[in-house]
């Protein structure tokens, strides 16, 4: 305390997990809650070791929310491929904030919700749509 006498606290205390604990008693739907939102920061990771430059446009706050905005739009239309989601969210630190309403991308995001690969749909965009969704 403020004048200098001991302070103690007998705060209630967490059982020590067993012996043989080895994970957390989390359900699959909180473990994949828990992956969602890590990704945005592994896949910055990744970009960070491999692509530096594509981090020093916008601030690390400005990058992290483009990135799990991105995340957020693969998972609606069904991009679950690591480097699918890794390459679409370089997309989102390279190209306009909306890019995704664009309406070339709009259609390639539906014809990948419906079975399409997303890695074929991109490399047959035309020239046009990059400039449109220039930054």
């Amino acid at each position: 305390s403020r004048d200098g006498s001991l302070v103690k606290w007998d705060g209630g205390a967490t059982p020590l997990p067993p012996r043989n604990f080895d994970k957390l008693p989390v359900s699959d739907e909180i473990f994949a809650d828990l992956v969602d939102i890590c990704e945005a920061d592994a896949v910055l990771t990744r970009l960070n070791d491999s692509q530096p430059d594509l981090l020093a446009t916008d601030s690390p706050a400005e990058c992290h929310s483009r990135v799990a905005r991105n995340l957020g739009i693969a998972n609606v239309y069904h991009i679950w491929a690591a480097p699918d989601r890794e390459h679409f969210s370089v997309l989102a630190l390279m190209l306009m904030d909306d890019f995704t309403e664009l309406p070339t991308m709009s259609a390639l995001l539906r014809r990948v919700q419906q079975g399409a690969n997303y890695g074929n749909e991109i490399s047959v965009l035309p020239d046009e749509f990059w400039h449109e969704a220039e930054r």
